[in-house]
């Protein structure tokens, strides 16, 4: 129950009128769908499969190698980072994450990699190591994403481990829009989170909306991923410990908002993740 909140939380700090209006706020803090705000990033999650060689060691192996070709290629900089389910999971075995800075960056990067031959060169190195989605892929899913809110604390250097994300599938209930969501989430939920970080530091946890760029419906889904949805919250902590201690409390103080988002939203239940960073976004 306390990860359905905090999804519910992220959503109405980032969409004000509806999952494809999303509005801008002004100076004073006001709202207006006059001109959608731009999103802070795009981002792709791809299937990844182990392969009849695969083994710790040669993951490892075959993933260095990746990451050195890809420095010494042409191709622009991006974010990388994986997702290993913490649950049950038959359709992949992990899940490689992309960070571009926005649709046309991404467009680029995925024309340079295919004419770099990094991926022939990397399963002819390593072959039956792991295969995974590539452009155009029916196991490539696409996000414009919003960020309200990032961690006050910056993660670590370019390789990161042991953090934790956490995803949801969410729908508005009937009658209701993110302008329904925006006053608990940014003023009721955000003064209770600075609350908590001014009582126990800053926290490395932060939240992001996800818009598909694509269709939900005639896309394929993972275990534990409804059929339809509206957008895809997201919430991330810096360790295990850290993401406990946060629910803990809103367990304890937090019910009253509960109570309020269950009215506007519902969202399936928390995918988790491990999460390792291997390679920093030049914007983030």
């Amino acid at each position: 129950m306390i990860k359905s909140l905090l999804a519910v939380l992220v959503i109405g700090a980032l969409v004000g009128c509806s999952p494809a209006e999303r509005p801008v706020e002004t100076s004073a803090g006001e709202e207006t769908s006059a001109a959608p705000r731009e999103p802070d990033r795009y981002q792709e999650y791809l299937w990844c499969h182990n392969g009849s060689n695969f083994s710790e060691e040669s993951f490892e192996a075959s993933q260095a190698y990746w990451r050195q070709m890809v420095a010494e290629s042409d191709v622009p900089a991006f974010g990388h980072f994986s997702l290993f389910p913490k649950f049950d999971e038959s359709n992949f075995d992990r899940i490689v994450g992309l960070i571009w800075n926005d649709k046309a960056s991404r467009d680029a990067g995925w024309a340079a990699y295919i004419e770099s031959g990094i991926e022939e060169n990397l399963q002819e190195k390593f072959p039956g190591v792991e295969t995974c989605a590539g452009d155009g892929s029916d196991e490539l899913f696409a996000v414009n994403v919003y960020q309200p809110r990032p961690a006050t604390v910056a993660m670590g250097g370019q390789e990161s481990k042991g953090r934790i994300a956490s995803y949801q599938f969410c729908t508005y209930n009937e009658g209701k829009e993110g302008s329904d969501l925006r006053p608990v989430a940014v003023d009721t939920y955000g003064a209770w989170l600075d609350d908590y970080e001014a009582k126990n530091g800053a926290t490395g946890y932060s939240w992001a909306y996800f818009a598909p760029d694509f269709d939900p419906e005639a896309s394929k889904a993972s275990d534990g991923v409804p059929n339809a949805y509206d957008f895809i919250w997201m919430n991330a902590w810096a360790s295990e410990s850290e993401e406990s201690s946060g629910m803990a409390a809103y367990a304890e103080s937090g019910q009253g908002i509960q109570a309020e988002f269950d009215e506007v939203i519902s969202c399936s239940d928390p995918l988790r993740y491990d999460v390792a960073v291997h390679i920093r976004p030049a914007t983030t």
